[in-house]
Parts: C-alpha cells; structure tokens; sequence
C-alpha cells in the first residue's frame, strides 16, 4: 500500500509538473512571438530585402527613441492580446512557487489601517518593523529619489530596459541560470503586461536607477516585480517601493483584499510584517493568484 500510495504521488508530481513546465514554456513562447512580431514586422510582411531591411532599421529606431507616440500606438494595438495572455501569467508564477516549494509573501488589507498618509501607516506598524522600515526610508530620502508612477503602455525601451538588464545581471551572473533566459523572461512579462503601473525611480541627478512594476487582479493588489542598477542596490529603493504597495493596498477599495508580494523570502518582504502563504495552501494560492487553473 505504502509503495503504491508513493507511486501514485509521484505520477501526479510528475504531471504537475509537465503542467507547469508547459503552462511556462506556452507563455513564454506565446509572449515572444508577439514581441518579435512588434519588433520584426517589416522583415515579414515587405518581400523586397533591400527595403525590408531599410524600414526595419528606421522602425527599430522609432521604437528606441520614440516611446510615446510611436511604441505606445503597437502596446495599444496589443492590448487584446496581452489582456488574454497575462491571465496566464499568474498559472507561471504560482507554479514556481509550488516547484520551489517556497512560500509566497502577502498582508491581508483589512489588516491594515485605512490611509493614505505614510506617517500614520508607519505608526501602525509593529515597533520592530517601524524602527528598522524608518532606518531604510532615510537613507532613500537622504539620496534624493524621487517617484514617478505612470501605466505600463509608457515603458521606454531606451530607459527602462537598461534597467531590468543590470538588475538581473547582478541577481543571476554567479548562479546556475541563463542570464540572458531570465532577462528574456522578465522582459516579456514587462512588456505584455496589460492594465500594469511603472514606479519609476530617479536619482537626485534625475537619472532613471530603479523600475517597480505593480497591477491589480481581481481582489488582490500585485507588488510583482522590482530592478534597480547595481550602484542603487543600497539606497532603500526597495524598501520604500515595498512600503508604497502597503500604502496603496491600505488606500484601496474594499474590494481588494489581498497584496500579493509574490514569493521569493526577502528582508524587505519580512520588514514591513509579510505573512508566508505555504506552498501547499491551495486555496490560498488560488486568491493570491488570481485566473489559475485548477490542476486537479
């Protein structure tokens, strides 16, 4: 019985897990179809080489340093299609927070005081959290960052990209992974993101240093990606884009009830009172991760 229940198990990891991987592999390919679409259509649709090539090089031109009008017009052309992909993202995401097997980071709403003033969130916090959370937010405003939030149809190749690049350089250059795999990755997920919001972070030189990248699913508010250069990997960035994801899902209507900071331990997360949500915990997975598919 033991060694008959034990095989039954791993047949149904060993599915789980051609799930995930398919669901992963689907999306990724899906998602870079498109981008090479937007990218590389002259080179499809033009039969003469010698103008393919030419409107190719003008395009890709305007695609790098004409953000706005000329990329945002092909996001928005997308739109339809990222709005049936980025479900889809979430059925990634939390299987690699099952194969992992680490726990994903979320605060409750109702948990929090209703504000929208950063000192009287700051006071509710746990003494502990309050002290060390206050340490960090000195030092970015000693810096002279500052903020500006605007949609994700305004992504700028020629700003952000560097940004992301640097950020997962540093993260993955002495691991086993593909650099170039997980920026590809990342990038596709920045890029197809529909109904997203970028935090973009400047230095007291107004220099772009760091991206945050934050939407709403349903009833929960997704804090989902961050980079920064490796100089600004210091300055409290992070802690503070953390802190304004407790301050937005402490100003957010009823009707979100979750913030979802996704998994992946890290002090920031367990800095301003994070609960983990186990790996196992499906019914609480499927909240913080919106549109997943039931695997069973």
């Amino acid at each position: 019985m033991g060694k008959a229940s034990d095989d039954s198990e791993s047949d149904s990891s060993g599915k789980e897990d051609a799930v995930r991987l398919a669901a992963m592999k689907g999306l990724s390919l899906l998602g870079m179809f498109f981008v090479l679409l937007v990218f590389m259509w002259p080179l499809v649709v033009m039969r003469n080489v010698k103008w393919a090539m030419t409107v190719e090089v003008a395009h890709i031109t305007a695609l790098i340093i004409l953000p706005f009008p000329y990329l945002y017009i092909y996001r928005k052309a997308l739109v339809p299609i990222r709005m049936l992909i980025m479900p889809y993202l979430n059925v990634v995401v939390k299987s690699e927070a099952i194969r992992n097997k680490e726990p994903t980071w979320y605060n409750k709403c109702s948990e929090l005081c209703r504000t929208e003033d950063t000192q009287t969130l700051l006071a509710a916090l746990k003494g502990s959290v309050r002290k060390d959370l206050k340490k960090k937010l000195r030092i970015f405003h000693e810096r002279g960052i500052t903020r500006k939030t605007l949609h994700s149809d305004f992504l700028s190749l020629s700003q952000d990209i560097p940004i992301i690049w640097s950020h997962v350089k540093r993260k993955n250059q002495n691991t086993d992974k593909s650099v170039v795999e997980e920026f590809i990755k990342r990038f596709l997920v920045v890029f197809m993101a529909s109904d997203a919001y970028i935090d973009r972070y400047y230095d007291s030189n107004q220099k772009l240093c760091a991206l945050g990248l934050f939407a709403v699913n349903q009833n929960t508010l997704s804090n989902s990606m961050y980079f920064c250069l490796d100089t600004h990997s210091q300055m409290g960035i992070w802690q503070y884009h953390h802190f304004c994801g407790l301050l937005r899902a402490s100003a957010a209507p009823p009707d979100i009830q979750y913030i979802n900071f996704y998994f992946g331990e890290t002090y920031a997360k367990k800095l301003a009172g994070s609960v983990a949500a186990d790996y196992r915990d499906e019914q609480l997975l499927n909240v913080l991760y919106p549109f997943f598919l039931q695997q069973r």
